[in-house]
């Protein structure tokens, strides 16, 4: 109450009465400097205000305009008079400001107003200072003033901005009558002004040595990709990114891509919230990004947060609570004037016919929607569900819109995209589509709204109409919204700007329309550029070719460091044994290899064995079999040249976990590699083709394991096709060995 309305009533009230009841000092006053200082007698200036906004600062003129022989202003201690010295001692320099308490730029209490350009200056933290007015007087002002660190004054502005209470500013005010009179702290020592911020002694954005921003993923789950972009958007930033995860469990792959990982309970335990304010406590966390479904129960502890100095990339609780409901979506919906059917809780009440969809109400309880054809079918689901909607159906083309707000609510990015197949309730294919029509009524919805961070929203335009159906809401990022990023409304990007202050207007048309992306296990622009590749013919050549910038080298493994033909026809061999009834197996099985057909099938076939237990057992010993393969001629000698210039060494590959053991312990590749790592294992028990190429998350997990930044590691791999897109997208320098003796124009392995 008192922040929100009194203190301004306050304001207001005794800055009236000071224009109006001291107006006479203000004349003399302003005589007095024109006399002496002469013009102008107000002093303006741009400051930054309240949540980064600017405003021209009014005070008295305390210095001459003097300059030397080449025009340039002189310092300011040659500028500063006696009788300027005595306004600033006095503080009578500041009465002006009284002027902006009026019309509400600033208060009577509150963090001094500094010029714009330290924005870029502050740390996260310090920009909080931001979300209170600024003030004439305040809890730095009567701590120490200009003679203390600018670090400690932020420091106290924080306390203040945290703590806000009448008795607070009331004592402040009496404090700060007591520095005017006895003239304390007015300047820095040595100095006859207050020195220039010119950053805190941490890492800073912007400059050559940098701020590390922290930022905790909550519940990361399969948003591998999406944490991947944040990576990315520090990169391009060029800001440092520290990343942590938190989940129940630790190692899951998109954990990996973080720096740190954090056990934690369910969100569903009461020690949740405690458990993630400790993590940021003790880690100091700039920003939280929940990815899951604990929502509602960060956005509850929002002030918890707030005061520990972290920024939530979450809504208000109002607005997490409301997506939670499907119903009180589609009411919402509703009062903005748009499309959506009507919906019923229960059988009795639905009239909407058939065919009609039935959906959990709970949206963190399920995300499908149902289409039965009558009510046989809608009474099954209904005994399923708990708590059920059901509404008509709407036959049309579903849409998926990725919102992106900042943290005052105003919208940045709106990226509607079109799904273009669905295979199994995955979608393979997006469309970004820039529906002006679509846009202008999510625009509707956020006026009132006001959601921070990421918004999803679903969205069936009618066939018949062509009317927009809204149909759901959730204040999170979709498992899909790496495509909208991808497509130029690169959301983590604005996020981090955010995190240093930086105000962005709505970007229109942010993606770029009319792309087609692929998101069946990840997100694949359709139309690719590939980047320059260095080749190169013999490994001897390679170390000559690396960088000094070079610290570590990763290397592909199939047709890369062995021929991959030599190890089929190992493995071959071994079949060719267990077929004794087959004349000439293995030459057979061979000269199908050489014409692209699957060896062990074509030759069962020709001799018409139409057994599965016996193709079973052949592709076992296929697959098990321990294969007598040798490096490349080179190969060996290249390693110790790359550990004599001091480089890591790794192996990444893609394959079945045994045939890639078998081929790394027959090539002895322990000896020589640092770090070796086959994709597959990445899956457990999920889709083991997920983490291939060109899935980058292999090169992430080794920049994290090497301790290398990836600009300083350097690939190579022999595929043009696959080896190459995601380490020239990470920044690795990239070097493909121009192989002839390769098994495959395009390997499935390796």
């Amino acid at each position: 109450m008192y922040r929100s309305f009194v203190k301004r009533l306050l304001d207001l009230v005794f800055s009236t009465i000071i224009l109006v009841v001291f107006c006479w000092v203000y004349l003399i006053l302003a005589i007095l400097v024109r006399v002496k200082l002469g013009k102008p007698v107000i002093f303006a200036q741009e400051r930054t205000g309240h949540h980064n906004t600017r405003f021209v600062m009014y005070k008295f003129r305390t210095m001459t305009s003097e300059t030397d022989a080449n025009g340039e202003l002189l310092p300011d201690e040659m500028r500063l008079t006696r009788f300027g010295a005595m306004l600033r001692s006095t503080s009578l320099d500041e009465l002006p400001e009284i002027v902006n308490i009026f019309k509400g730029n600033m208060s009577f209490v509150g963090p001094r107003p500094l010029l714009p350009n330290y924005v870029d200056l502050y740390s996260p933290r310090q920009r909080r200072r931001h979300e209170v007015k600024p003030g004439l007087t305040g809890l730095a002002q009567v701590n120490g003033r200009n003679a203390i660190e600018w670090e400690e004054k932020f420091e106290f502005d924080l306390e203040y901005s945290d703590n806000i209470s009448f008795a607070l500013d009331f004592k402040i005010l009496c404090l700060t009558v007591k520095k005017v009179f006895a003239r304390a702290d007015i300047s820095s020592e040595g100095s006859a002004t207050t020195e220039s911020f010119a950053g805190t002694k941490r890492k800073r954005f912007g400059s050559k040595h940098k701020e590390v921003v922290k930022v905790l993923f909550t519940n990361p789950g399969n948003k591998n990709e999406l944490i991947q972009t944040f990576l990315y958007a520090a990169g391009n930033l060029g800001i440092q990114i520290e990343t942590y995860a938190t989940d129940t469990t630790l190692g899951l792959p998109a954990m990996l891509m973080c720096q740190k990982e954090k056990r934690v309970s369910s969100p569903k335990a009461p020690e949740y919230v405690d458990q993630i304010l400790d993590i940021c406590r003790k880690e100091h966390i700039d920003l939280v990004v929940p990815l899951s479904e604990d929502d509602r129960i960060l956005a509850s502890a929002q002030a918890a947060f707030h005061k520990n100095g972290t920024r939530l990339l979450l809504s208000k609780l109002e607005v997490t609570q409301m997506c939670m409901d499907k119903r009180r979506v589609m009411d919402y919906f509703r009062s903005c004037g748009l499309h959506t059917t009507v919906t019923a809780d229960n059988l009795v009440e639905y009239t909407g016919g058939f065919p009609a969809a039935i959906e959990l109400r709970d949206e963190n309880k399920g995300v499908y929607s149902y289409r039965v054809e009558n009510e046989k079918e809608l009474q099954y689901y209904i005994m399923r569900f708990e708590k059920y909607l059901i509404r008509p159906f709407v036959n049309g083309t579903e849409y998926e819109i990725d919102v992106f707000c900042d943290f005052e609510g105003k919208p940045i990015y709106i990226t509607p995209k079109r799904r273009e197949t669905v295979q199994e309730k995955e979608v393979a294919r997006y469309r970004v589509v820039q529906d002006a029509m679509m846009i202008k009524e999510v625009q509707a919805i956020l006026e009132e709204l006001k959601p921070v961070g990421p918004l999803t929203i679903g969205v069936v335009k009618e066939e018949a109409t062509g009317y927009n159906y809204f149909v759901g809401m959730r204040p999170l990022f979709s498992v899909d919204a790496p495509i909208s990023i991808k497509a130029g409304a690169d959301s983590p990007q604005a996020a981090l700007k955010m995190m240093f202050g930086a105000t962005m207007d709505y970007q229109q048309n942010a993606a770029d329309d009319d792309l087609l992306f692929s998101r069946v296990e990840r997100t694949i622009q359709i139309k690719q550029n590939i980047d320059e590749v260095h080749p190169f013919e013999s490994f001897n050549e390679l170390p000559e070719q690396l960088g000094s910038e070079i610290e570590a080298v990763v290397f592909d493994l199939d047709d890369t460091l062995y021929s991959q033909k030599e190890y089929m026809r190992s493995a071959l061999r071994e079949v060719a044994e267990h077929l004794p009834q087959v004349r000439n197996c293995y030459n057979r099985m061979c000269a199908a290899l050489e014409k692209g057909e699957m060896p062990i099938e074509a030759v069962l076939k020709k001799e018409k064995i139409n057994s599965e237990e016996l193709l079973r057992e052949c592709l076992d010993i296929f697959i098990e079999h321990y294969p007598k393969i040798e490096l490349y001629p080179g190969v060996v000698e290249c390693f110790r040249e790359l550990r004599k210039k001091k480089m890591y060494l790794a192996v990444v590959t893609d394959g079945k976990p045994v045939m890639q053991n078998n081929k790394i312990d027959a090539l002895g590749l322990d000896k020589y590699v640092d770090e070796i790592l086959i994709t597959d294992e990445l899956a457990g028990h999920g889709n083991v083709h997920e983490f291939r190429k060109p899935n980058d998350i292999a090169y992430l997990i080794m920049r994290k394991r090497l301790g290398i930044a990836l600009r300083n590691m350097a690939y190579v791999g022999e595929d043009p096709k696959l080896d190459f897109e995601a380490p020239q997208k990470l920044g690795m320098v990239c070097y493909q060995y121009v192989n002839p003796d390769r098994l495959y124009e395009e390997e499935e392995d390796g």
